[in-house]
């Protein structure tokens, strides 16, 4: 064989290795595309397309909103209604504890404070008087509940108001005004309670002692005479 032929099989195996070697590409990693920014890419492109925003649901149901609604105007309402009661026990303060006047700059209107406020503490003095009087003639607790009953009910009727007014001893027209309004309320109720009442009132009046009989039954029909003296002494015994 010639000198071209001469060629090894370990020759050829090793020039088949490297060329495989050779041949052999490794792939390179593809870079990681973001959707945001081939949605951003599209809207340059084309500004009628819109990029699609996520949005959750935020709605409530009907029947809720209707409640928050409500309670959001029952809310309102009592601040207002607050505010109404501030304002007006503020106009009352006013007036009932008005700026003192002077004397060397209004001589009639420092005389007309004075004497608004002399009638001021004879009427308190008077009231304090009435209550005493109906607490002794009718008890302190239906005086109690009549006085509360008058101030949140009763002095926002104006016949109320009215009878009260002419009224000589005011606490004792508070405690009939009360009186009438349980009647209307409660007819039934108020009569048993006043039967209560009166029962135990007499039950307390009672005489602890048996009554004493009659000292007529101790003279005799006749017998002998008797002194002055004997008889006194017949009655003492």
């Amino acid at each position: 064989m010639s000198q071209d032929n001469d060629v090894s099989l370990d020759d050829v195996y090793e020039e088949k290795v490297e060329e495989t070697e050779v041949t052999e590409v490794t792939e390179e990693p593809k870079p990681e595309i973001d959707a945001s920014e081939v949605k951003a890419a599209q809207a340059e492109a084309d500004p009628e397309i819109k990029p699609e925003v996520e949005t959750t649901a935020t709605t409530k149901p009907e029947k809720d909103e209707w409640t928050l609604t409500a309670v959001m105007d029952e809310r309102d309402k009592r601040q207002k209604a607050v505010q109404r009661a501030e304002d007006l026990q503020a106009k009352l303060d006013a007036i009932e504890k008005p700026d003192d006047v002077s004397v060397f700059e209004d001589e009639k209107g420092y005389t007309e404070q004075q004497e608004q406020r002399r009638q001021a503490e004879l009427g308190n003095a008077m009231l304090e008087m009435s209550k005493a009087y109906a607490v002794r003639d009718l008890g302190e607790e239906v005086v109690t509940k009549a006085e509360k009953w008058y101030a949140d009910e009763g002095m926002k009727s104006p016949h109320a108001i009215d009878r009260i007014h002419k009224a000589s001893l005011k606490f004792h027209e508070v405690v009939d005004l009360y009186n009438e309004e349980q009647v209307r309320l409660d007819p039934a109720g108020y009569k048993a309670r006043l039967k209560a009442e009166l029962m135990a009132e007499i039950k307390s009046e009672e005489p602890v002692k048996p009554i004493t009989p009659s000292l007529a039954s101790k003279r005799s029909a006749g017998g002998t005479e008797k002194t002055t003296n004997e008889d006194f002494e017949d009655i003492l015994n």
